[in-house]
């Protein structure tokens, strides 16, 4: 049995080893250009706390040894459910069964006065991180925009590297969806400690670009913050684009039964991408 894995997070990666180990012979398509990775660490890449390899889930070498075709940088351009045909730089072929574990995307806000080159960046990938590492430094001026698990994992991380973060949370409390106003408030006092600007019950209205570079962002009480980085971190949605294009039905994500199977014999989907049908019966 052949079997094509879409997306090598860690529900591709996984249902890739699963499928290996089932005797199956099975491609790992992935859009980056190295080892499938723990994406809630590159926070710690990009502030300089860890290297790529130290965040690999496993090394090239175990993808060989168990029987699975690792494709990085190669994005699945055409897939269609009918044939369960998967076109890429790496294959154009059929497949009994194919996996959709494309994950999500990060959600960017849409700020007045942003435009192309400007210093904001989500850390959703790999490239993120590395390129924003030469700029998280001592001294550095870094906002984080949102005050959930990443958000304030960025902001402290950022502090441990010397730098100077702020955190902008619209709620008015960090973690405010998962913590109640105690346990909040000792996060605050902590995350504070450590050397971060906490501003909850605020949001950005504008950005602006300064001549040095850096930016400038407006609050909507008017307060400035002056930053040489800037990192979106407001949550992500599933990544239906693929599945979309070939027709398959999608809702909040792919919409799957109770064994993750889409209405399309021999098409899965796993991981953030997957969402239960009502009833979760086909």
């Amino acid at each position: 049995m052949k079997i094509a894995v879409i997306g090598a997070g860690h529900a591709g990666v996984e249902a890739a080893a699963a499928a290996a180990a089932g005797g199956a012979e099975v491609d790992l398509f992935s859009n980056e250009s190295g080892v499938p990775y723990f994406r809630p660490r590159l926070t710690a890449v990009a502030c300089g706390q860890a290297d790529p390899d130290g965040i690999a889930m496993h090394p090239a070498e175990w993808y060989a040894a168990k029987g699975i075709g690792l494709h990085i940088e190669t994005p699945v351009v055409v897939f269609d459910p009918e044939t369960r045909r998967v076109v890429c730089k790496a294959a154009d072929a059929s497949y009994d069964a194919v996996v959709l574990a494309c994950g999500s995307v990060p959600i960017i806000p849409k700020i007045d006065g942003y435009c192309e080159g400007m210093p904001v960046t989500a850390l959703w990938t790999m490239h993120n991180a590395l390129n924003v590492r030469p700029q998280i430094v001592p001294g550095a001026r870094v906002l984080v925009i949102g005050g959930g698990i990443l958000g304030i994992e960025t902001a402290l991380r950022a502090a441990m590297a010397g730098a100077k973060p702020v955190v902008v949370e619209r709620l008015p409390r960090l973690l405010a969806t998962h913590l109640g106003e105690t346990a909040a408030a000792a996060l605050h006092e902590q995350v504070a400690a450590a050397g971060v600007d906490i501003r909850c019950d605020r949001s950005v209205l504008m950005l602006r670009r300064e001549a040095d570079g850096a930016v400038t962002a407006v609050l909507d009480d008017g307060f400035k913050i002056e930053a040489d980085v800037t990192v979106c971190s407001i949550g992500a949605s599933p990544n239906r684009t693929l599945a979309q294009a070939a027709g398959i039905e999608t809702d909040r994500g792919v919409l799957v039964d109770a064994q993750l199977q889409t209405r399309w014999a021999g098409v899965f989907a796993a991981g953030d991408v997957a969402q239960l049908r009502e009833g979760g019966t086909r």
